[in-house]
């Protein structure tokens, strides 16, 4: 028996889903939204992808060559200027084994397209509507709601309860030039304003850069001619670009408290949106694909009905856990660098040092760089 999955979204995790229900022998009807985009022209977003979602894509077929490796992260604390207040934390890898890597939207979407269409996928283009009802017309067994535009045409009964909370913050992003060689180093410095993050891009003198702040402040900071040489002070880097041609988007934050229902499951931005101030909103949803396609694959294996939500229910306990502790370390992350109080100033220093000193510090780097199978059923 062939199994048919209705994968709804337009979005890398949507994409992956439908891949990975290619590559291992089940029938994927891929259905995008037939939406605006967000901008007009070239997307401006670059992905941070840990080693264990690059190593996914690879097993996809991906060549990911524009990909660009991150051998070394630092971040600290800076006031207005971004001079640092106390301390840092620094992330190494090597060339041979990088923390991360660093992929432009546009190159990402283009090679997914690319093997979506070697593999001959069938697509469809919808406005958002009922996925179960478009689930059952297209003849599939089982719904995957990659993208949030989906879930408010559930039904109210059976649609996910969700978590909110805004970030109060607005992103500004855009690729930059750079004066020097980025030399695969990834920087991060947290302002007054809010975060500022320098991605390095495959030219060793480009990157992308990614600033969120109050959107009172974004207003003002956009009509700023020195927001340039703002950043490349705070970032001790130089940087040119244009404040007026930022791309700016808000920042918010969701969590759903059940990711399965009957006939359906919810994996990426439907199920959880977190800050991209660490950059594992994409990797989060990798490892949701994963983890819900090894679920699969093994019920397939012992003949188990694939739509019921005790069938997914080892994929919902797999991967819920894993994304709300990753909330909250970002929660606690975004609290450690929020407050300037001079007691907390020196904990935070001497726990940065700590740190730093630390055998955590080696687990973490260990983790970031690790290669680990996100589906093992892709590689059995």
């Amino acid at each position: 028996m062939i199994w048919r999955l209705a994968i709804f979204g337009s979005g890398p995790v949507a994409h992956c889903a439908a891949l990975t229900a290619h590559r291992l022998g089940f029938d994927a009807h891929l259905v995008e939204e037939d939406t605006a985009p967000l901008w007009t022209g070239p997307d401006p977003r670059a992905w941070s992808l840990r080693a264990a979602s690059l190593a996914l894509l690879r097993n996809l077929g991906l060549s990911l060559t524009s990909c660009a490796p991150v051998t070394s992260v630092h971040v600290w604390h800076g006031d207005a200027t971004g001079t640092p207040l106390e301390g840092h934390l620094h992330f190494t890898g090597s060339r041979a084994r990088p923390l991360a890597g660093i992929i432009c939207a546009p190159d990402l979407r283009i090679q997914m397209q690319t093997h979506l269409d070697k593999a001959k996928i069938r697509r469809s283009r919808n406005p958002p509507g009922n996925p179960l009802v478009l689930r059952d017309q297209i003849g599939a067994d089982l719904a995957l709601i990659c993208d949030s535009l989906w879930m408010a045409h559930l039904p109210p009964l059976q649609r996910p309860k969700m978590v909110s909370w805004p970030y109060g913050h607005v992103a500004f992003t855009a690729p930059v030039t750079l004066e020097r060689n980025h030399e695969q180093t990834a920087r991060q410095v947290f302002l007054p304003s809010g975060p500022l993050a320098l991605l390095p891009l495959s030219d060793p003198r480009a990157a992308s850069l990614i600033w969120s702040m109050v959107p009172s402040k974004a207003k003002a900071a956009q009509l700023r001619p020195d927001l340039a040489h703002q950043a490349s002070v705070a970032l001790n880097v130089p940087v040119h670009f244009d404040p007026t041609a930022l791309t700016q988007f808000p920042l918010h934050a969701h969590h759903a408290r059940t990711y399965v229902g009957p006939g359906f499951a919810i994996l990426g931005d439907s199920a959880h949106r977190i800050h991209p101030l660490a950059g594992q909103g994409l990797n989060l949803g990798f490892a949701d694909a994963g983890a819900l396609f090894d679920t699969l694959a093994r019920a397939r294996r012992v003949g188990a009905d694939l739509s019921s939500p005790m069938t997914l229910q080892g994929y919902e306990r797999r991967r819920r856990v894993q994304n709300e502790a990753m909330y909250a370390a970002m929660d606690q992350l975004k609290i450690l660098f929020a407050h300037n109080w001079g007691p907390l100033r020196l904990a935070r220093g001497l726990g940065m040092h700590a740190f730093n000193a630390s055998p955590l510090k080696t687990h973490l780097q260990n983790w970031m760089s690790e290669e680990r199978a996100l589906c093992e059923a892709l590689i059995v």
